[in-house]
Parts: structure tokens; sequence; C-alpha cells
């Protein structure tokens, strides 16, 4: 069985309940997809599951957003650190709504140049929003490719490059989930529990 097979067989029965995940996979909000991920900048998901959930309740899609003040977006913001992120949405959702009429893009190379989007959120943005073959690399996404080919100390280019075969299957975005999902449970940094993990029987690790 392939790996991109064994990984999804494994993230549709164990994939984590979040609330920016939507349960029909044939309708997802990519404006949940956005605010999720640049609240997981640099905060764990635990942390961020109460902010995100009053955030959207708040602030519902991006109309809505664009036009409170930053004063109100950085009231909801409070205590999640990083507040830069906070003022890099608020800009965002105004130039997507000036530029763009409130549709987000969905290439790559216009969604790097929007305020707060970088490499990883762009990715995230096209493979889980779009369906498209990108690879969002977080730590726990390096981690788990890395320990799959055996291949440490890589940078994220040779990260993308390995990747690439597990990408070619119909649900990029899904793959993407299922990494962080695995590197977030099972292929920890620490410890991790290789004896439940579905891909210990093709590990080079």
């Amino acid at each position: 069985m392939d790996t991109n097979k064994i990984i999804l067989k494994w993230y549709d029965r164990e994939k984590r309940d979040l609330p920016w995940r939507e349960a029909n996979k044939n309708i997802i909000d990519v404006y949940k997809v956005w605010i999720s991920e640049i609240m997981l900048q640099q905060t764990t998901v635990n942390v961020v599951i109460p902010y995100f959930e009053k955030f959207i309740k708040k602030f519902p899609n991006i109309y809505v957003l664009a036009e409170s003040k930053i004063e109100d977006v950085l009231a909801l913001w409070a205590g999640l650190g990083y507040y830069s992120r906070a003022r890099n949405l608020h800009k965002c959702a105004k130039n997507i709504i000036k530029n763009n009429n409130g549709v987000f893009p969905s290439q790559k190379v216009i969604l790097l140049k929007l305020p707060g989007i970088g490499d990883y959120t762009a990715s995230a943005i096209c493979a889980i929003a779009y369906n498209q073959c990108e690879i969002a690399i977080d730590v726990n996404v390096k981690r788990v490719i890395s320990r799959i080919n055996n291949k440490h100390n890589t940078n994220n280019l040779q990260i993308k490059k390995l990747s690439q075969n597990i990408l070619l299957c119909d649900r990029p975005g899904d793959i993407n989930e299922a990494i962080m999902d695995l590197g977030s449970t099972i292929c920890k940094a620490k410890e991790p529990i290789c004896l439940i993990c579905p891909l210990n029987k093709i590990c080079k690790t």
C-alpha cells in the first residue's frame, strides 16, 4: 500500500475533531482555514481552540473582519500573543475585500503578497482549502517526512521534494492535515509512539 493511502486510512479513522475542520470535505471555508493557520503559528492547538471559536463568533466572515475596528480584533486576540498576527489578519482582510472582491486567492504566488501570509500559510491554504498539491511545512510535518525517509537535518526545500510522492493523490489537503496530526499525536519529537504508528512498517528511521 502506498504511503499516502496508509496515512489517509489512519487519518479517516483517527483525525482530531477540530472546530476549523469541516465535517463535509466538499464544503471547506477558506476563511476558517486562514484564521486557524494564522492562530496556530507559534501556538498549540489546545490554546488556539477557544480563541478560534470566540473569534469566529465575533467575526464570522472576512467582510465582518475587514469592517471591524482593529481595537476590537486586538481585544479578542488578548492573551494569544504575537499581536502582529492579529494586525496582519485585519490588513489582509481589508486587502482582499478591496482588491479581490472578498474572494480569497487560490494562487500561492498571490497569497504570498498578502500581509502576514508566508510560505507555510500559503501552502496550507492552497492544499486544505483548494486541494492543490502543496505541503505546508511546520515542525511536525518536517519531523514526520524526515523520519519516514531517514533523512535528518533537512531544509524545507528538501522536505518539499521528499513529500512529492506522498502528495500524488486526490486528497492533498487531507494528507497535510493527516501528517500534522501524526506528528502531533504519535510521531512526537520526544518519545514517539512507534508501536502504534501506521507507518511503522515502512518508516526508514
